[in-house]
């Protein structure tokens, strides 16, 4: 199963995540609430954990951000992925729930963002990819 990091607005998807075998870190935990998103991404980063968040802005920036230093080798590692969503009028967690559990299922996430955006009922996969080697 796949290592996790959830922002700490996701926490009633602990439990359902969890019971289907992931390993997950919660950004909400003492010690983790309140951080910054730049501080989270690092959790994540170290733990070497897929980033679930809501925050899709501040994540497509970080992603941006973290893939471009790799592209100028200021970084040497990808990081483990970065899974959103696009908050829509009858978006909710416990909707998201499956589409989470099937994207951790079929896909390679590693150095990638996907968005969730519940009115095409798809992920759609961030454009930003810098030319690597």
């Amino acid at each position: 199963m796949v290592r996790l990091y959830f922002d700490e607005h996701l926490g009633d998807l602990l439990s359902p995540l969890r019971a289907s075998g992931h390993d997950v870190t919660f950004g909400g935990d003492q010690g983790r609430s309140g951080k910054t998103d730049a501080w989270h991404f690092r959790e994540a980063l170290d733990d070497s954990r897929v980033m679930v968040t809501l925050d899709k802005g501040d994540f497509e920036y970080l992603h941006k951000l973290w893939t471009t230093l790799r592209t100028f080798r200021v970084v040497a590692d990808q990081h483990a992925g970065i899974l959103t969503a696009a908050g829509e009028p009858g978006f909710s967690h416990s909707d998201w729930v499956q589409h989470l559990r099937d994207k951790l299922r079929e896909s390679a996430l590693e150095g990638r963002l996907f968005k969730w955006v519940q009115s095409t009922g798809r992920w759609h996969e961030a454009q930003w990819r810098p030319e690597e080697d």
